[in-house]
This record gives structure tokens, C-alpha cells and sequence, in this order.
């Protein structure tokens, strides 16, 4: 993660430092973060009031929220799946190609990225990948100008999971106990609601992790770190009653010791995000019913007259595995929606959509034409 100094407060250069680890808190067990975050013991999604217990058996609070789905978290957790095929981070962290999801699982597919989607005035950016996301669903997100506008009264609880580096407070209380480097597990846990009304500003999402004994502390409490760069936080939204990415980790502006080290999570520019998406998606096939068949073609989608446009790779990838293609090949193919009343469409040639999702909203049948062996 990095250090945002007071200079860096004030103005656009930042100082990227070393930071300490993920905090947790000195008298619950690592493994209880650790389930937390991935949806392990106790802890499946949507569960509710689930006890959370301190390293000698005795109760320590109940969560008092839904369990969070964390599946759509990438498994080195500096990603968050908000589209089938765009995830959400920092473009500081220029070093990842690929995420994965399942937290190591076997055979997991790893997704590459086509483009990044740097965002200029932020250290944001929302990288599109190169097939959709079959392991995970997309979160919902709220853009900074919603979030702003009522985040002191409608989300009540704020959650994080992440890989940065992990620390936890000793028994003593005295330090900061290093148990890992970054990105070998997650970890994850409570965020203070109080914290962030208090704390946060227009620019940025701020909070502490806070000791057991802290009037604003929650259960499983626990601060973001070295690592965590890219990490999302999200809000219980009381009015939707869902889990919602708020903002994703940028680093820390201030570090008391021991507790009260202040984590900064940039807002998401919801604006940038729909014209990365909206840049990528050809416009709907609107069918008709009682029209005729649709001929989808090599240069056109078209029904009685009408025509309509779609991007896909070419036909030197007729029969083969869209993984062949470049980055910008891919990259330049689009989603494409059939929108219509549904019917018969008819391949006129092999179709390959590369990158682009295909969407159906209604009932459709596809075949090849006569002699042409589309598929």
C-alpha cells in the first residue's frame, strides 16, 4: 500500500513506501479471519448473527449483518469482479497480468487482462479480461457522488478481505507480530461504520483499525495493509439490503502504532466505469417478431431491411480458441446483446465473439446456414 504524508494530502505526488501488515486484532484466532474472509466455517455467505469467539472459547460479539460473498474478491485480492468480465483496483499495482478466483482452488482459470483502463486524475483503473467470469458473481457498486451524498446514514456496516501483508497485536498488547508477506492468504473483517462518518472526507474513504477496547471497535476488527493496495471495502446498504463495493484500498495516511493506523480507500468514479463498459458493447439487436429470420453475417447482423453492427475476431479465427488471439485483438472485440421478441437467427459464417459476451434476453434459435457449417 502507500503512504500518503500530509504533502501527499495537498497535492498529487505520492510516496510509495513500505508499510506494516493486515491488523487483527490480538484475542481472536488468525483462522477466524482467515474463514471470514473466505467464506469458510461459520461464515457462508448470507449468514446471519453469527458469533464470533476469542482465542479461549468465551464470546466475543455477534456479526450482526448478512455474510458477505467474498467470492467475487480475486484470490490474491486486488481485484473486485463488478461485470462479467471487468474487475475494479489501482493502477499503481502495475505489476499483475491475470486474476483468479476460488482462493487457490484447483484448476482455476486464470483471466488475463486486455486492457487496463487506466483512469488519469485517479489511482483507479477498471481492466477488462479476456473471457467471462464463470466462478464468481459480479458485486454491485455505488459511484463516490451516491456514496456521498448519504453514507452517514444508509450503510451501517462496512466490511474488507485482502492479502496484504499479516500482522496481528500480541497478547501483551505491545506490538505488531508479523505472521506473512503479501499475497499468500486472505484475510478479512469489520470496518467501523463510526470511522467513516467521522473520518472520511470527498476525496477518500478513511477508517482505523481500533483495539478491543475502543469505543468505536466492531468484531472482527481489522486494518488493511502493505498488500492490500486494490483491496475493496464494502458497505451493508440498509435501503437495497445488499453488499456493495464502496471503494477499493490506496494505502494509509497515518500510523499512531499499535492501533490507529488510518487505511485510504479511493471512492469508485461510477462515470469512468460505465464509459469503459459502454466503450466495449455494440449496440442492441432489436428483432422483431413477424420480421423473418435474422442472418447474422460477416460484416452485419440484419432483418428486414434492418441492420445492425457487431465486433467480434476475424475469420482467421473461425476455428480457433479465442486464448490464440493478442490482447489487442481481443481487446477490440464487443459484448452484443439480442434484445428483441426472438426467433430464428442463421449463421452465415463462424462466429467468434473473442472477448465480447453474448447476451440473449429472450428466446432464440441458432443455426447454421446451408453448407456453411457455422457455429
Amino acid at each position: 500500500m502507500r503512504y500518503f504524508g500530509r504533502a501527499a494530502l495537498c497535492c498529487t505526488f505520492f510516496n510509495c513506501t513500505a508499510s506494516y501488515a493486515g491488523i487483527m486484532l490480538n484475542d481472536i484466532d488468525v483462522q477466524t479471519y482467515r474463514d471470514f474472509a473466505e467464506n469458510l466455517g461459520n461464515y457462508n455467505a448470507g449468514a446471519m448473527n453469527v458469533p464470533v469467539y476469542k482465542k479461549e472459547g468465551s464470546l466475543s460479539d455477534y456479526l450482526r449483518f448478512p455474510v458477505p460473498d467474498f467470492g467475487g474478491v480475486s484470490s490474491s485480492g486486488y481485484a473486485t469482479l463488478v461485470s462479467p468480465s471487468y474487475v475494479l483496483s489501482v493502477k499503481h499495482n502495475t505489476g499483475y497480468k491475470t486474476v483468479e478466483f476460488g482462493n487457490g482452488a484447483g484448476y482455476a482459470t486464470a483471466y488475463r487482462l486486455i486492457n487496463r483502463n487506466d483512469l488519469s486524475t485517479q489511482d483507479f483503473h477498471a481492466p477488462r479480461l479476456d473471457k467471462v467470469v464463470t466462478e464468481a458473481a459480479p458485486y454491485s457498486y455505488v459511484s463516490k457522488a451516491d456514496f456521498l451524498s448519504d453514507y452517514k446514514s444508509r450503510y451501517a456496516w462496512y466490511t474488507r478481505a485482502g492479502t496484504g501483508t499479516q500482522e496481528q497485536i500480541n497478547d501483551e498488547q505491545t506490538k505488531r507480530v508479523r505472521l506473512t508477506g503479501a499475497y499468500n492468504w486472505k484475510s478479512g473483517g469489520t470496518i467501523s461504520a463510526a470511522n467513516v462518518r467521522d473520518i472520511s472526507n470527498n476525496s477518500y474513504l478513511r477508517y482505523y483499525n481500533l483495539g478491543p477496547d475502543d469505543a468505536d471497535t466492531t468484531p472482527l476488527s481489522i486494518g488493511a495493509n502493505a498488500g492490500d493496495s486494490g483491496s475493496p471495502v464494502f458497505a451493508w446498504d440498509d435501503i437495497g439490503q445488499q453488499w456493495k463495493l464502496v471503494a477499493v484500498h490506496v494505502g494509509y495516511d497515518a500510523d499512531s502504532g499499535l492501533y490507529r493506523k488510518r487505511a485510504v480507500a479511493g471512492y469508485i468514479p461510477g462515470d469512468f466505469v460505465a464509459s469503459v463498459e459502454a466503450a466495449n458493447t455494440s449496440p442492441d439487436v432489436v428483432d422483431r417478431a413477424g420480421n423473418g429470420t435474422v442472418l447474422w453475417n460477416d460484416d452485419a447482423i440484419k432483418q428486414d431491411g434492418v441492420s445492425w453492427s457487431w465486433s467480434g475476431l476475424t475469420s482467421a479465427y473461425a476455428s480457433v480458441a479465442p486464448a490464440k488471439a493478442s490482447t489487442s485483438e481481443l481487446d477490440a472485440t464487443k459484448d452484443l446483446r439480442f434484445n428483441g421478441d426472438g426467433g430464428l437467427i442463421t449463421l452465415s459464417t463462424p462466429i467468434n465473439m473473442g472477448a465480447g459476451k453474448l447476451q440473449f434476453s429472450s428466446d432464440y434459435t441458432l443455426t447454421s446456414a446451408s453448407g456453411v457449417n457455422a457455429t
